[in-house]
């Protein structure tokens, strides 16, 4: 969304968008730019009377206001038309309400839409052109600050965007599980309505960027309405992952269905869907036992550390020992207990003279 009005550096009364051929030129492209840059979007263009006439930013907000009715419009006109055909000898989706139309509204005073009328226009889809025009008739514009009618063009275009991540073959296997899950929630759309046979439906899912479902037909065919609708509202629930330079995104979902003779309804992929869930459960336990066995690993106790035993070397414990953990000492030879001399025996020992000359030191 982008709103052409600003510009910098212009003096009070001048207009924000240069008039003549140059100032066309650099407008027409501002819109190339822009188409190339993004699937959809809106321009404004306001004359030069009406930018001094409105206020820029709130004109900018009615630019992206409008983005949504307009998206709405190639939604609903859609999911009616475009389906699965061949393009160039290749599968590929047609009649595609896509184009891009350039449109002109005149305002009143109090900010009514007084007309608008189509000046160019890309759209091969009429009804698509028509019900852009009539949510731009829809638009409630600001008062205008002068006593004139304003004029201000508006630009819209849109496409479905880039398809390529959509193609890829982890996005056919995305879609073939959910699929098969839609089937699997729809088959009792099928359950005493329809004898025994095998029946194939196919219709068509429009999802947005974000992967989630905004539109889904089922196709009548052999079914019938009943079925067919019940059929819709189990597809609704389609999620697929995310793609960023898309705008609307097709899928053609296609199930057979059978019905047995005892009325039990089946369908192609039922048995692919629990051989994909089983693998599926195996990889979270998988991961589950991997995670577990991180954390069992982290929270174990450190090992306990014994004092070496003797001969072994001080000062060094012993491999898986521990120093906090006192140990009595095993297979240690045996010491004789020291025992005490005679008091006497000791005083022996300490008198010097022992053994020697004794020195009668009173004259005796």
């Amino acid at each position: 969304m982008l709103v052409l009005t600003a510009a910098c550096g212009q003096r009070d009364g001048e207009s924000r968008v240069p008039e003549g051929e140059s100032s066309r030129m650099q407008a027409d492209q501002y819109v190339r730019t822009a188409v190339r840059r993004s699937p959809e979007g809106v321009i404004i263009m306001p004359s030069a009377k009406a930018e001094r006439a409105y206020d820029l930013a709130r004109l900018n907000e009615i630019a992206q206001a409008l983005r949504q009715p307009a998206a709405l419009c190639f939604v609903e006109r859609g999911i009616e038309t475009i389906r699965l055909g061949e393009v160039d000898g290749e599968a590929a989706y047609v009649d595609i309400p896509e184009g891009q139309a350039k449109f002109r509204a005149r305002i009143d005073l109090t900010g009514q839409t007084m007309r608008v009328e189509v000046l160019e226009t890309g759209f091969k889809d009429e009804a698509m052109e028509r019900c852009v025009l009539e949510a731009i008739e829809a638009v409630k514009w600001p008062p205008s600050r002068t006593s004139q009618v304003q004029r201000i063009d508006v630009i819209y275009w849109v496409s479905l965007g880039l398809r390529g991540e959509d193609e890829s073959e982890a996005m056919r296997h995305a879609f073939r599980e959910q699929q098969a899950l839609a089937a699997m929630r729809g088959r009792q759309c099928l359950e005493g309505r329809l004898p025994l046979g095998t029946y194939e439906i196919t219709g068509l899912s429009l999802l947005d960027r974000e992967g989630r479902t905004v539109a889904t037909r089922i196709d009548p065919g052999t079914v019938g309405e009943d079925v067919a609708g019940c059929l819709t509202a189990a597809f609704r629930d389609v999620r697929m992952p995310r793609s960023q330079d898309a705008f609307i995104r097709p899928f053609s979902p296609r199930v057979e269905f059978s019905v047995g003779d005892n009325g039990i309804v089946s369908f192609a992929d039922e048995r692919w869907l629990k051989l994909i869930r089983m693998e599926q459960a195996a990889q979270r336990e998988a991961r589950r036992a991997e995670l577990q066995g991180a954390r069992d690993s982290s929270d174990s106790p450190p090992p306990i550390v014994l004092p070496r035993d003797a001969g072994e070397g001080e000062g060094e414990p012993a491999v898986g020992a521990s120093p906090s953990v006192p140990a009595t000492p095993t297979n240690l030879p045996k010491q004789t207990p020291k025992t005490k001399a005679p008091p006497a025996a000791a005083e022996e020992e300490r008198d010097p003279g022992k053994g020697g000359q004794k020195l009668d030191l009173l004259g005796r």
